[in-house]
């Protein structure tokens, strides 16, 4: 896989070392019959906590350090389990990854609808949406170039181009750049180690010609305000999400409440979880 066909997705010019261990065919890190055992296993196993799968990822690096080519909800998929808890969340216990979130959108969004995945991270949430949702257009979100490499091979390898647009870029109040946090994975927790290009919602759902969203999933780490805020008070209301899937993890760092203007603005709450929380729209309402 050359480095300029990965380059060629939405926000070209990544650093060279985004692409570590992305040139190799897929299959080229089948795991061994010991890994898939304990894939196997812990994938089985009714408790997602994360003890168990920081042993379990123990075990796989000492058998074979490195990526593993394995499956995501029926698709091919590259994890870096050594790398990050989402690609362990993903190949471990991927039936606890949002399940519910994601069995809401694909109930939820209409015909031929049209999902964002903000703050998409490897794209767990964009991957369960394709395979279940051949009809679904899908915009994923993801500011560091590491991991947006990573989203842009799997898609490659699963031919999902045409239905699934990713951009290197973070969501924000304004179009240019911004210092983000990449451990941390938010433009306002910690101490920002990278600058990365910046967008406002709006102005890509112009450029994309989308006049209809089906469903909106926001997971930014305390930015969703900056996010949401300016989309809200300046797109018509034809265009607000008929679903909407929002982390509420760090409301402390908002400066504007979602969860307040959603709930007096037409949006019913329909779920809440530990981190998320999910509203769907009744226009005429609020």
């Amino acid at each position: 896989m050359a480095d300029e066909n990965l380059n060629s997705a939405q926000g070209a010019g990544l650093p060279e070392a985004a692409f570590k261990g992305l040139q190799e065919p897929f299959g080229v890190f089948k795991p061994t019959g010991l890994q898939a055992f304990i894939i196997s296993l812990v994938q089985k196993n009714p408790l997602f906590r994360a003890a168990v799968r920081t042993r379990a990822n123990r075990l796989l690096q000492y058998i074979k350090k490195g990526a593993v080519d394995h499956t995501l909800y029926g698709l091919k998929f590259r994890f870096f389990p050594g790398e990050n808890a989402g690609d362990r969340k993903a190949l471990l216990t991927p039936n606890g990854f949002d399940r519910d979130e994601c069995d809401l959108i694909v109930k939820h969004l209409a015909q031929d609808g049209v999902f964002l995945d903000i703050g998409s991270n490897i794209g767990a949430y964009t991957f369960n949406i394709a395979a279940c949702r051949g009809d679904a257009r899908i915009l994923a979100f993801e500011p560091t170039p590491r991991v947006y490499a990573k989203l842009s091979y799997n898609l490659m390898i699963n031919e999902l181009q045409d239905r699934v647009t990713a951009y290197n870029i973070a969501l924000a109040d304004k179009k240019g750049e911004m210092r983000f946090n990449s451990e941390r994975e938010s433009l306002v927790l910690g101490e920002g180690d990278m600058t990365v290009q910046t967008d406002t919602l709006l102005n890509v759902l112009n450029e994309q010609n989308i006049t209809a969203i089906g469903a909106l999933k926001i997971d930014v780490e305390g930015a969703e305000d900056s996010v949401l805020r300016p989309f809200f008070e300046t797109a018509d209301k034809s265009l607000w999400p008929k679903l909407v899937i929002i982390e509420h993890a760090f409301p402390e760092q908002w400066n504007w409440n979602c969860i307040s203007f959603l709930e007096t603005n037409g949006y019913s709450q329909i779920w809440r979880g530990g981190l998320n929380t999910v509203y769907q729209y009744n226009a005429g309402q609020g």
